[in-house]
């Protein structure tokens, strides 16, 4: 029979070793998000959307800076993000409006918010095809003289889609519609406008022509308001019952949520970066076969669906449990981007025509490299994020009041409750 001997150095070594990794365990718990009146973890995930979307839309087809976007061809992109938290913003903002104002009221406040979206979706969309149809760029609107009011009639009927402002036309209906999906949760149907979304989106799976919703739109290739509504949604009933679903759900964003949705998400990227070889072999099917009917982004098919839970899941429990070290190190970029998202979106329109014109002065014509791609996106998130910053300042000039010189007053004010350094889409 073996005998075990005792070995004072190590007897000594195992009350160490456990007391540092009580105080590592210690430390990575102090910088777990404390909740807060506004969230900013939604607002730095916006901006790392934003980011994103900055650096898909800007450049050409090679870049250093898609390994982190995944470049417009992974399986989820900054836009599934921005439909996803706006309708979840929505729902958690409206029941505190419903509280204090009643309900009328809040679904009259929706309806103005829906109004001004219009009214900026037709600015954008015929000034930005305006600028392009001047700079003769390569996606200028193909209008004559006989055309002109077809077109202009069309996109104020929100009958006409026109590059890049697709998504805010598809985003106006989407707030026109949240008045009756709010009315509805109001009155403890949740279920009913849960199933009704997914009726909705899965109808389109199968029968894209009937449910072209609200109409058929020109030029809409991408975001079919069918497909795309179900993020929005369900974003929206999840902000509603934010509280209800904490309590119940609050591990889904611990420790283990994000060990098991980051293994997901890098299990995911491999299959992507592998070529779906895996499926491939075992269903028999091309490439070709599942881009088209599980991974279509204009139809928002079931693996962009599950791709984005994954994802979003995974980057929710990140920031949850890594907060105080993801502020201090990309805050003062993401944060602004965030919380000013719809000015970053107005803006990037206008630096994608600057830097599609500019790029082959600074670089020479051709072909960018990746490095090249990645200067001039860079470019474009810098001048958006100077104008986002310098704005509120500015404002503060032209009405006669002293600026205050820090990276956002809302960032500032909601930095001093959560006891990190200051910080700002």
């Amino acid at each position: 029979m073996a005998t075990t001997h005792f070995n004072p150095r190590r007897a000594a070594a195992m009350p160490q070793s456990r007391n540092i990794v009580a105080a590592l365990l210690a430390r990575v718990a102090g910088w777990r998000y404390v909740g807060e009146r506004r969230d900013l973890r939604f607002d730095l995930l916006r901006g790392l959307a934003v980011i994103a979307m900055v650096t898909d839309h800007v450049g050409g087809d090679k870049s250093w800076l898609y390994a982190l976007t995944g470049g417009n061809h992974f399986w989820t992109s900054a836009a599934e993000g921005f439909v996803f938290i706006s309708g979840l913003v929505m729902g958690i903002v409206y029941p505190a409006v419903v509280a204090r104002q009643g309900l009328g009221a809040a679904l009259l406040k929706v309806l103005k918010r829906a109004g001004t979206l219009y009214a900026l979706t037709v600015l954008l969309t015929l000034t930005t095809a305006a600028l392009a149809y001047r700079l003769q760029v390569h996606w200028a609107p193909q209008v004559t003289a006989g055309t002109l009011a077809e077109f202009v009639i069309g996109v104020l009927t929100l009958h006409r889609a026109y590059y890049l402002t697709d998504v805010l036309l598809m985003y106006t209906l989407l707030v026109f519609a949240a008045a009756g999906a709010i009315f509805l949760i109001n009155e403890k149907r949740t279920r009913l406008v849960l199933a009704i979304s997914w009726a909705t989106w899965g109808i389109w799976q199968f029968f894209p022509q009937q449910a072209a919703l609200p109409w058929a739109i020109t030029d809409n290739s991408v975001f079919n308001l069918a497909a795309w509504q179900l993020l929005f949604f369900n974003g929206l009933v999840i902000g509603y019952h934010r509280k209800a679903l904490a309590e119940r759900f609050g591990w889904a964003t611990g420790r283990i949520a994000l060990l098991v949705s980051g293994t997901l998400f890098a299990g995911s990227v491999a299959l992507y970066r592998d070529g779906l070889a895996p499926l491939i072999k075992l269903t028999g099917r091309d490439a070709a076969w599942f881009e088209t009917y599980i991974f279509s982004k204009s139809d928002e098919r079931i693996g962009r669906v599950l791709a984005f839970a994954i994802f979003a899941s995974f980057a929710l429990s990140l920031v949850t449990n890594l907060w105080q070290p993801i502020l201090k190190a990309f805050g003062w970029l993401l944060l602004p981007l965030g919380q000013s998202a719809l000015l970053a979106y107005g803006l990037h329109l206008f630096v994608i025509m600057f830097t599609t014109k500019i790029g082959p002065t600074l670089l020479g014509e051709g072909d960018f490299t990746a490095s090249q791609n990645a200067l001039l996106q860079s470019l474009g998130i810098l001048i958006i994020w100077t104008i986002v910053v310098v704005r509120p300042r500015a404002l503060q000039l032209l009405q006669g009041l002293r600026p205050t010189w820090s990276v956002t007053p809302r960032v500032q004010h909601q930095r001093v409750a959560v006891r990190v350094p200051q910080r700002r889409s």
